[in-house]
């Protein structure tokens, strides 16, 4: 499916200087499913590569979205070290833990996914001391 927006040309004049900071992008779209449809073609491409150098794409949220979603930082982390767990982050903000069976569960509260990774996953959390 060929559409010209698609292919968004770097020039030389859009480009950072080897050691400064990354150029930042912000691209507006006007219909929702052409910016899920750049969204998954960036997830199925990756690593997207220009000149050798990575690019990543990220959906835009709001400060309050982006707010929830980071609370969901410290179970990432912890789900991370669990073998054959599947997560994803959800809009608005939901968690979602695809268990090594299949069984799925959903939190919309960051402090009930960290509850249940540690009990039923036994997980520990790494803010936790463990006196012996």
């Amino acid at each position: 499916m060929k559409h010209p927006f698609w292919t968004v040309p770097i020039g030389p004049d859009v480009k950072s200087l080897g050691g400064s900071p990354t150029t930042t992008f912000i691209i507006r779209v006007h219909y929702f499913h052409v910016r899920e449809e750049i969204l998954r073609r960036a997830r199925e491409a990756a690593p997207l590569l220009h000149q050798g150098k990575r690019l990543s794409i990220f959906a835009d949220f709001a400060p309050s979205v982006a707010k929830l979603r980071a609370e969901f930082g410290s179970a990432k982390r912890l789900l991370r070290a669990c073998p054959g767990v599947k997560f994803g982050l959800f809009f608005l903000a939901e968690l979602r833990i695809t268990l090594p069976g299949g069984a799925l569960r959903k939190f919309t509260d960051p402090a009930a996914a960290v509850n249940f990774i540690n009990r039923d996953l036994g997980v520990p959390s790494p803010y936790l001391r463990v006196w012996g």
